[in-house]
């Protein structure tokens, strides 16, 4: 059956070999991809030609056809799966390259194609960057040619040759070999080891490298073997087996036979070993130059590699412009932008800078010369800091460490540690010395003498240290005044005090002996030349002894004449002298006087005032007086703190009164006189109108009184004070009642008696069981105490009460009977009684 043949317009566009039949062809007829196809005996698609030119491979982007756009009985090959099921629409599986007749659309996100790709032994001419290249497709990619197989050819007839020109190309003189000939002739010949030979001259506009060029002729300077231009190049002068580059028919660097180097020289020698010699007749110099943030640098190393490479440097920062040196690959030294040197810092602060870095290591600049030696540390002098931050300027040898102005010696030390100031001989530890006729002066905010050195002897005029912390001071060799390390400051005689004009002497301190007449060296004295000022607050006197030895306080008024202490009160309250205690808790404060006694003139104690303690928060004031018969001091009187006064003697009243009027009495609120026996007197009264002076009343301890004169009751019985008078009721049932609450007891301490009545037992009645027979024959006594505490006391800044504390008061009243009533009722029950007797035996 006749075949028909496939026809299409569509660029790039070939047919499915499994829609083909054996032997039936396909045409593309487009210009731009134009093809003839058929299929072959394995049922691939082989493309007959014509060759494709161009820059992009034929058909190498087959157009594709979505899953969602299938046209039904076309055939399809899958391009990619996605989400669609081929399966559904005719394909045998759900797999790339699978081709099949569409049975209709299907959904999800595959593709397909109705055109085969590329097929085996297709051609296409690249011309790609205006190049042709020949490409064969194998099946899986575009292949170039590997190889061409030529004859060995010769010079004049190079197997490889270019146009007409056969003499002219490439050919191989033998095996593994390469030449390349001009004109017939061999002009450069590359042989089986690599090696370049370049029969005549060799000119490169571009790069040479090679691993070993050889150049036949020497050449000179002018006309250099191996030259970029007549004159320039390398030649080696002929026999000295030397190396040399030229310039301009000069030469300029040679590198000679024992590997030094030499720049303007043609015979550079080394020191040690090799060298680079620069030389020039008028100027040399060697310029590095790099960027403007990198480094130019000099290294020195002992190995090619690792750090002992640059085991020693010079860098120079372009960035930050500084110069550091190194050695044992750290840094040793820099100068920085400014020119400020620093060893051991990268950020020296002054001209130079010289840091230690390692810790508590001391840091030195040990100088020293041919005198000294330099063999160790401890010749020549150090300047430098300590390992602890002292800062040194150290002289090692036994000479002298001088200092300075003006080209002029100003101090020095010498070898025994002597300083002198103004001397080249001191004398002494330190010598300050004037030459001219105004003398040497030493001034200093702060002055230290070395403890435990030298004494006054020899010294003339100055100050030393005799003894650990301490300070002599010396005029003519004389010690004449001492600070010991405590402060204390001792003067040998005295410290004088004088005016402005220095002509008028206003006072001393001292010791005595030097200030007073027959005073004694143990003594301390303060003497005025006038009178003794005493001023606190500024300059406000407050006190002062004038020149007659009176001490006046408060003002500089004059005194009166008897008074040796004068107290003026120059405020508007009342003032006081106050002797205070505020140590000792418990015990009191006083004023003693003294004066003589005696015919022999001996002082004694005459008198004290004591003010002491009698309970918490209560206190006594006490009077004592002297009797030279009786032995010494006795206490004479007592207030308590409750105002109560105690006397020792008698209380006499004499012409003095109170309120300055005339009579002779005793005011006093109330007497209490107490004695330790029985028959004590507690009160004794006397006429001082008879002389002698007549005891005229007595009251014994014990209760019993003696008088001289009346004694008046104070119960006043007189009629004409009288009215309403009748007779009294019968007292006999009363007394009988009484009669039979007698009761004995004993006081308790809190009873309002004396210790004498409280240790008695007593014979009695008890008021409140007297009170229910007889209630009018007793009475209360009214009295209180003290409760809780209602305000505390206040107290000024020195602890001084200036308001006392406040109590509640407490109701503590107590019974008592009227003897007097008892005693009428007892005459009243005794003469009814009589009455009744007198019946009886009248009966």
């Amino acid at each position: 059956m006749a075949l028909q043949h496939l026809r299409s317009g569509t660029a790039n566009k070939r047919p499915i070999p499994t829609a083909m039949s054996d032997g039936q062809l396909a045409v593309n007829t487009n210009l731009a991809s134009p093809g003839l196809f058929f299929k072959d005996s394995n049922g691939d698609l082989v493309k007959a030609g014509p060759v494709h030119v161009g820059t992009t491979a034929p058909n190498a982007s087959p157009a594709s056809t979505a899953a969602t756009a299938l046209v039904a009985n076309t055939i399809y090959q899958i391009l990619t799966i996605g989400t669609s099921d081929f399966t559904a629409v005719g394909a045998s599986a759900n797999t790339v390259g699978v081709v099949f007749t569409a049975t209709g659309t299907t959904t999800g996100t595959g593709t397909v194609s109705g055109q085969q790709g590329n097929e085996k032994g297709e051609q296409w001419l690249d011309t790609t960057n205006s190049l042709y290249v020949m490409k064969v497709y194998d099946g899986t990619g575009w292949r170039v040619t590997d190889s061409i197989s030529l004859a060995d050819g010769t010079a004049s007839a190079p197997s490889l040759h270019f146009g007409d020109d056969t003499n002219t190309g490439l050919y191989s003189p033998g095996a593994d070999s390469l030449a390349l000939v001009t004109g017939g002739s061999a002009r450069l010949n590359i042989d089986s080891t690599g090696s370049v030979v370049v029969s005549s001259t060799l000119t490169s506009a571009g790069n040479i490298t090679a691993s070993d060029i050889v150049i036949n002729s020497a050449g000179t300077a002018a006309a250099p073997s191996y030259r970029f231009a007549l004159g320039t190049g390398f030649f080696s002068a002929t026999g000295t087996g030397n190396v040399a580059i030229s310039t301009a028919s000069t030469e300029r660097l040679v590198v000679a036979s024992s590997g030094n180097v030499g720049i303007g020289t043609s015979t550079p020698s080394g020191v040690l070993g090799r060298s680079l010699t620069v030389a020039g007749s008028d100027h040399s110099e060697i310029n590095f130059v790099s960027a403007a943030t990198g480094f130019a640098s000099l290294y020195f190393g002992d190995t090619t590699s690792g750090a002992q490479r640059y085991a020693g440097y010079l860098e120079y920062s372009h960035a930050n412009d500084f110069m550091r040196f190194g050695t044992s690959t750290n840094e040793r030294l820099r100068i920085d932008s400014s020119g400020n040197v620093g060893i051991g810092t990268t950020s020296p602060s002054g001209l130079l800078a010289v840091h230690q870095a390692a810790s508590s290591t001391s840091n030195y600049i040990n100088i020293t010369n041919n005198t000294t030696g330099a063999s160790a540390w401890s010749n020549g002098m150090l300047v430098g800091v300590g390992a602890t931050g002292d800062a040194l300027c150290w002289q090692n040898e036994s000479s002298n460490l001088l200092f300075g102005t003006s080209n002029l010696e100003r101090m020095r030390v010498d070898s025994s540690g002597r300083v002198g100031i103004g001397t080249t001989s001191p004398s002494h530890q330190l010598t300050v010395h004037n030459a001219s006729t105004t003398g040497g002066t030493i001034e200093a905010n702060r002055f230290s003498v070395r403890n435990n050195y030298g004494n006054v002897s020899g010294l003339g005029n100055g100050f030393v240290s005799p003894a650990s912390n301490t300070l002599a001071f010396a005029t003519n060799s004389t010690e004449r005044m001492r600070i010991y390390s405590d402060g204390g400051i001792s003067f040998k005689k005295y410290l004088e005090f004088r005016d402005g004009g220095d002509t008028t002497y206003a006072g001393y301190l001292g010791s005595s002996n030097h200030l007073i007449s027959g005073g004694a060296n143990t003594d301390f004295t303060l003497r005025a030349e006038a009178n003794l000022l005493f001023a606190s607050g500024g300059n406000n006197e407050r006190m002062r002894i004038d020149s007659s030895g009176n001490v006046i306080v408060g003002s500089s008024a004059t005194p009166d004449s008897q008074s040796i202490l004068t107290v003026n009160d120059q405020g508007t309250t009342a003032g006081f002298v106050s002797f205070e205690n505020r140590e000792n808790y418990g015990w009191g404060i006083g004023l003693k006087f003294r004066m003589p006694m005696v015919s022999n003139g001996s002082v004694v104690n005459s008198g004290r005032i004591y003010s002491g303690y009698e309970a918490s928060g209560k206190s006594y004031m006490r009077f004592d007086t002297y009797d030279g018969a009786a032995g010494g001091e006795f206490e004479r009187m007592r207030i308590s703190s409750a105002g109560h006064a105690t006397f020792s003697g008698s209380v006499i009243s004499g012409s003095l009164a109170p309120g300055g009027g005339g009579g002779n009495y005793l005011s006093v609120g109330e007497v209490a006189a107490y004695s330790p026996a029985a028959g004590n007197h507690v009160w004794r009264g006397w006429n001082a109108s008879s002389s002698p002076n007549v005891n005229t009343s007595q009251i014994y301890a014990n209760g019993s009184a003696v008088f001289a004169g009346t004694v008046s009751a104070s119960n006043i019985s007189d009629i004409r004070f009288k009215e309403n008078i009748t007779d009294a009721n019968p007292q006999l049932a009363d007394t009988v009642a009484l009669g039979s609450q007698l009761k004995n007891w004993d006081w308790k301490d809190d009873a309002p008696l004396n210790e004498e009545l409280r240790a008695k037992r007593f014979l009695g009645l008890v008021a409140q069981e007297a009170e229910k027979v007889c209630p009018g024959l007793t009475y209360t006594v009214p009295r209180t105490k003290q409760g809780k505490e209602l305000t505390p006391a206040v107290l000024d800044k020195d602890g001084n009460e200036t308001k006392a504390a406040t109590y509640e008061e407490l109701d503590d009243s107590y019974k008592a009977i009227n003897h007097d009533i008892l005693v009428m009722k007892l005459l009243g029950a005794v003469a009814e009684l009589s009455a009744k007797v007198a019946a009886l035996e009248a009966g």
